[in-house]
């Protein structure tokens, strides 16, 4: 039988010290700082930058669509206020040499909306929509200060044939952006 005490206080003992080493590794755990799972670092950010008193936000859409296309005609430029923001003569020009310049409000006609990727015809036109080359921009426009306002991506080599009254001279630029230049009021 002392075989069997002594076997079975074995038992008891390594259980105990199991128990213990179980106990003592638990509390070792609380004795040390865990590490946060993940570590993040970020920089002291700049404030926004807030713009001047008088200033307007302008934002300007780039869209790259075939000339030819429907909706670019007379569908787009029956919503759009072309008469607001250029006079009459150099609307004119602008026209003469394929340029359309208007204002849209913050709700965009249906036509418009389709272009620009708001509402999509993905389903009527698949290839036309993975097809569309859109960007733009925002600007801030401020009282009594010209403003160049950037009204396209940047072009490797551009021709145009500018129009002047009945001649037609074509002309070719070489890193050419399209620009507006809005004088001060």
């Amino acid at each position: 039988m002392p075989a069997q005490i002594s076997r079975a206080l074995l038992h008891r003992t390594a259980r105990l010290v199991a128990l213990a080493v179980c106990c003592a590794g638990l509390a070792a755990c609380s004795l040390f700082e865990s590490a946060p799972e993940s570590t993040h670092t970020s920089a002291n950010k700049l404030p926004l930058l807030r713009p001047p008193p008088g200033a307007m936000q302008l934002d300007v859409a780039y869209i790259e669509w075939p000339a030819d296309d429907v909706q670019l005609g007379h569908e787009l430029w029956r919503h759009v206020d072309q008469v607001g923001p250029i006079e009459a003569d150099a609307r004119g020009r602008l026209k003469q040499n394929g340029f359309r310049v208007g204002v849209v409000g913050t709700n965009p006609p249906p036509v418009l909306q389709r272009m620009i990727g708001m509402r999509s015809d993905f389903a009527l036109e698949p290839e036309a929509e993975q097809a569309k080359q859109f960007s733009g921009r925002t600007f801030m426009l401020v009282s009594g200060s010209e403003t160049d306002v950037q009204v396209s991506n940047p072009y490797e080599s551009c021709t145009l044939a500018l129009k002047q009254g009945e001649h037609s001279e074509p002309r070719t630029f070489a890193n050419a952006v399209c620009k507006y230049r809005s004088p001060p009021r």
